[in-house]
């Protein structure tokens, strides 16, 4: 079985029996929604039901994690770096 369809598994069964993701499940399965090949609306299950449950910082870092191993990270040698972004609650 897949790791998105595991996660599924745990996180959308419910708001009383849903589990938390460790770290490395939900690592792997950003990993492979990241690789393509899991269909949209399993991967938006997964996130929904994520966001839903409120997310655990854990599970947070595994997402994190998963998406900078995907993305190239480039060194900036600069003395500030603003942050913008709205504030989201919901």
């Amino acid at each position: 079985m897949s790791a998105v369809a595991d996660a599924i598994k745990k996180v959308a069964t419910g708001p009383h029996l849903s589990k938390d993701l460790s770290l490395e499940e939900s690592r792997e399965a950003m990993l492979e929604i990241l690789s393509g090949e899991v269909d949209p609306v399993r991967m938006a299950v997964m996130l929904i039901a994520l966001r839903m449950k409120r997310e655990t910082d854990e599970e947070n870092l595994g997402l994190l994690l998963a998406i900078q191993e995907k993305t190239g990270q480039h060194p900036l040698d600069v003395d500030n770096v603003m942050l913008l972004s709205d504030p989201f609650n919901g």
